[in-house]
């Protein structure tokens, strides 16, 4: 889920969280996409038609939509 979070702009949105005020937004970005916290313990799956534009967040696997 790290790598889904981070395509979709968590680290952006933690900072400005973080600028407004949000003691917690750092952190918690931290635990939920650090590869020794979350990020590699939860997975994220989408499917979507052939010929559609990939989901957002996967965009990155369009490349390697024909391997599967």
């Amino acid at each position: 889920q790290g790598d889904w979070l981070e395509a979709l702009g968590a680290p952006a949105r933690a900072a400005r969280l973080a600028q407004a005020g949000d003691a917690g937004a750092m952190a918690a970005l931290r635990r939920l996409t650090d590869p020794s916290e979350m990020g590699h313990l939860f997975k994220a799956i989408a499917f979507w038609p052939t010929g559609a534009p990939p989901v957002p967040g996967f965009e990155a696997l369009e490349a390697h939509a024909d391997d599967a």
